[in-house]
């Protein structure tokens, strides 16, 4: 949307300069050649400079404004072309990363008891390079008490309606555990999908079914115990390099532990954006969700206290 904004103030900018400065040149140089008088860039260029130009008849100094007026924008159309050529080099490279993560739902549930929560994920995504038979994950715990039950997690992938998980690898232990999703075959590609939009892929995915032979669907579920029964909590989700298009964080509290505080942030750096989620009451739980477009290089976390 920027660079549309910025198109259109350049699209407007060299009309103005047209109409006012280039129309005045352009009848100066008919009245030469039907006077057939001799015409060379030099001589035009010194008429310009001219305090009193006959191409700007009783304008003061309008061939300066002339000179200073396309000066600047030539200097804004280099700037726009540059500006243009790097938001397309940073969209290739996104492109060409190895997977696009185009929605990336997480849900903690702490409605069975904050001693015993589940982080849940349901994401949609698609390998960009053909080849890709592996998937790295990490998950971990921060409190002194937390453990992970290696027994308990559980990672599946679906393509065209058929698992293609053929195994998830761990290693770690109970604070931390590093996991390798392995395919039973290695996933499609589609250049059409790798370089169209992702807003674009997700809103033809979803309405008309297209595209279901390439991108994935992933659940997975990971029990935290003890992690989240402190008298504050925060759990985050950080994007590096590579943006996701869609992020949705989903707490879920039962009524007797409900936060007397909660706040989503989103961290880049050292700057701190504030996020208000939506608040849903549900029987006996209450749902806290936060939704972020085009995370990258930042972290989408929540802060809570009992």
């Amino acid at each position: 949307m920027k660079v549309l904004t910025w198109l259109l103030g350049l699209l407007a900018a060299l009309f103005s300069w047209d109409e006012l400065l280039w129309q005045p040149v352009a009848r100066y140089l008919e009245q030469l050649a039907a006077s057939h008088q001799p015409f060379t860039l030099g001589a035009l260029l010194l008429e310009v400079l001219k305090p009193n130009s006959a191409i700007y008849h009783g304008v003061l100094l309008g061939g300066y404004l002339f000179l200073v007026i396309l000066l600047l924008t030539l200097l804004l159309t280099v700037a726009m072309l540059y500006a243009i050529a790097r938001r397309i080099h940073i969209y290739w490279d996104n492109s060409t990363a190895p997977f696009t993560v185009l929605e990336n739902h997480l849900t903690l549930d702490l409605s069975a008891g904050l001693s015993d929560a589940v982080l849940k994920r349901h994401q949609y995504y698609h390998a960009n390079r053909p080849g890709q038979r592996l998937y790295y994950m990490r998950s971990s715990v921060s409190s002194p008490t937390g453990k992970i039950p290696k027994e308990r997690i559980s990672v599946e992938s679906i393509l065209k309606g058929q698992v293609v998980t053929k195994s998830v690898f761990t290693w770690g232990n109970e604070r931390s555990y590093e996991l390798l999703e392995s395919y039973t075959q290695n996933l499609p590609t589609n250049p059409i999908v790798t370089f169209l939009p992702n807003s674009l892929v997700s809103f033809l995915f979803h309405q008309f079914q297209w595209f279901t032979g390439t991108i994935l669907e992933r659940q997975s579920s990971i029990p935290n115990v003890n992690e989240y029964d402190g008298p504050e909590g925060q759990f985050s989700l950080t994007a590096l390099r590579y943006p996701c298009r869609v992020i949705t964080m989903t707490l879920i509290f039962p009524n007797s532990a409900k936060p007397k505080a909660l706040d989503f942030y989103v961290i880049r750096e050292n700057a701190v954006e504030t996020v208000h989620p939506k608040i849903d009451p549900r029987g006996n739980t209450v749902v806290y969700e936060a939704t972020q477009r085009d995370l990258v290089n930042a972290s989408l976390r929540v802060f809570w206290a009992y």
